[in-house]
């Protein structure tokens, strides 16, 4: 079995969170998020949770680009 490592979701649930899961007032299905509210939220419908994850790394790196966080992701993983 083939085991893939979300690194960025790895990373990120040290100090932030992630929500997954349709709540009543939105049709959004997962997102991240820090002290400062949401930073990245699904818009699309996702055929599989591995979709889903997938679409929520990518984002969740997009987002530290464009703010310039940069993870130390070798240091922060070398426990998983």
């Amino acid at each position: 079995m083939k085991i893939n490592i979300l690194t960025f979701i790895s990373a990120w649930v040290l100090d932030g969170q992630i929500e997954i899961g349709y709540g009543g007032y939105d049709d959004v299905f997962i997102r991240a998020i820090d002290e400062g509210g949401v930073v990245w939220e699904s818009s699309t419908k996702f055929s599989s949770m591995d979709e889903a994850l997938a679409a929520l790394d990518k984002g969740i790196a997009n987002c530290c680009e464009e703010i310039g966080v940069d993870f130390d992701l070798n240091l922060r993983l070398k426990d998983f």
